[in-house]
């Protein structure tokens, strides 16, 4: 019988010992989430302006490969317009200059 009882005091005792454990695994917990909220607010700010700057660096350097992609078509019709006259010079068709655009 003595046996019986000891063996249940350890039984309690050691649930007890968890139950605290867990409490304290909670509390921890607990703080650590409300100091990272606080130091969220600060972060959420700083995320925003990453993205601000991000999204800004991302419209010019789109903006410049449009207006380097608008340059490129105009110098090649340049090109392609000298070829053509150099072509008609020299009594050349479109077909023998190797061009094939015929408009």
């Amino acid at each position: 019988m003595f046996e019986r009882e000891t063996k249940r005091e350890k039984i309690l005792e050691a649930r007890q010992r968890e139950i605290r454990l867990k409490e304290r695994s909670r509390s921890e917990q607990s703080r650590e989430d409300e100091a990272g909220r606080e130091d969220g607010e600060d972060d959420l700010e700083q995320l925003i302006a990453r993205a601000e700057n991000d999204f800004y660096s991302l419209v010019e350097a789109e903006m410049r490969r449009r207006e380097r992609r608008e340059e490129t078509p105009q110098e090649n019709d340049v090109c392609d317009e000298r070829e053509e006259q150099n072509g008609v010079e020299n009594g050349k068709t479109g077909d023998e200059t190797g061009n094939t655009d015929l408009s």
